[in-house]
């Protein structure tokens, strides 16, 4: 499949490098598929592809709850500490939510489905991953 999803990680030892790889795998996921997209109308342009992206996006919105409010989980305190990280980690979340919603539509009807407009939503998705990544890049000693 184009653009593959990174499985989650689960370090013994969490800490800002193994956060900031995490989301940075994602990242690059995200700008893989925003640049893979077929062209409506493509033979690769299927019910599955969509479904596969509407599966990872999924995932990745799962992941940022659960690192950004499951106070239990690994990740939770670190991402707390970056006051950037804290403010953007709810548009990435709301931008990964929208951009699962609108692969979920073209799953079931994928006439309707716009390069275009996915496009463009995975920019902003791309975007806010991207700022949030750079809040969590760990000090250089």
């Amino acid at each position: 499949m184009l653009g593959l999803y990174p499985p989650r990680q689960t370090p013994r030892q969490p800490s800002p490098v193994t956060l900031y790889k995490e989301i940075g795998r994602w990242v690059t996921a995200v700008k893989g598929v925003a640049e893979t997209l077929p062209e409506p109308g493509d033979s690769a342009a299927t019910k599955d592809l969509f479904a596969f992206h509407r599966d990872g996006l999924t995932e990745l919105t799962t992941l940022l709850i659960d690192y950004t409010q499951q106070q239990h989980l690994l990740y939770y305190t670190l991402i707390q500490r970056s006051n950037g990280a804290r403010t953007v980690a709810p548009i990435a979340i709301d931008k990964a939510r929208q951009c699962a919603k609108l692969f979920a539509g073209y799953s079931r009807k994928p006439k309707t489905y716009d390069k275009v407009d996915a496009t463009a939503e995975l920019r902003y998705l791309l975007a806010a991953l991207t700022n949030m990544w750079k809040w969590l890049k760990p000090p250089t000693p």
